[in-house]
């Protein structure tokens, strides 16, 4: 099926475990040499290799029926339709999209706002006002504050 948008990360919140797992590899290479002990690199390595893994991924990719939501590599991708949302806002800096599942359960998918850029969080609010019709009370238009 083909995207509508597709929607990555923020540089900014992709590049800091990129920059935490160098600084703490620099780290753990001077407390080797000082210490014996190299505690450190195995967190800068888990650190750097999360962040190298989730730098090009897409964690929207909005669809004509649907949207797909995968937050990070490990985590596993969300299939929503556009007709199971029952509300979408910003709450605490969070983006909450509420939904109920094939069952009839309610979910929740929390987004935070600065894993997005400010354009994307405009087109999601676009796509997800058209697609949900759920009406103006529903609305990601807050972001000018938060931003």
């Amino acid at each position: 099926m083909e995207t509508i948008t597709e929607i990555k990360q923020s540089k900014k919140t992709t590049s800091l475990p990129i920059i935490a797992g160098g600084v703490f590899i620099i780290i753990g290479l001077i407390s080797i040499t000082l210490r014996d002990n190299g505690m450190y690199i195995g967190i800068g390595i888990f650190s750097l290799v999360g962040g190298l893994l989730n730098k090009n991924l897409k964690i929207l990719k909005l669809y004509p029926q649907y949207l797909q939501v995968q937050l990070s590599v490990v985590r596993p991708k969300n299939l929503i339709k556009y007709e199971q949302i029952t509300s979408f806002s910003i709450v605490s800096k969070n983006i909450i999209i509420l939904y109920k599942t094939d069952s009839n359960e309610p979910k929740a998918i929390k987004i935070r706002i600065k894993a997005l850029e400010k354009e994307d969080l405009l087109k999601l609010n676009k796509v997800l006002q058209e697609k949900t019709k759920l009406g103006d009370i529903n609305t990601l238009n807050a972001t000018s504050q938060i931003l």
